[in-house]
């Protein structure tokens, strides 16, 4: 995911991925996905190709998603990343705009 991410035009200029890390990233995620509809849940994935129920293999990796995003977001170092923002967060012009 954050191989493709960092595709976005306006990554581009702060993340640099070789197209080699980018592949190796990619080949990583492919097998974690292989594993997880050929073995893990294949029973699931079996019941959502039967029933022609794309939506249920899409939030499948949906949540996956979400849970990647919440377990990278519960880093100490990625809280202390974000606790940084606050340095530049303007709170007085937010209390200034909600007084009004």
């Amino acid at each position: 995911m954050f191989a493709a991410i960092a595709l976005h035009p306006e990554m581009v200029e702060i993340v640099s991925l070789s197209p080699e890390e980018r592949e190796k990233i990619n080949k990583a995620a492919g097998l974690i996905y292989s594993r997880l509809t050929i073995k893990d849940c294949i029973s699931e994935v079996r019941r959502a190709v039967e029933s022609k129920d794309n939506k249920a293999i899409h939030a499948g990796f949906s949540f996956l998603g979400g849970l990647s995003m919440q377990e990278l977001l519960a880093n100490p170092n990625v809280v202390d990343g974000l606790n940084s923002l606050e340095n530049y967060f303007d709170s007085q012009g937010l209390k200034e705009a909600l007084s009004k």
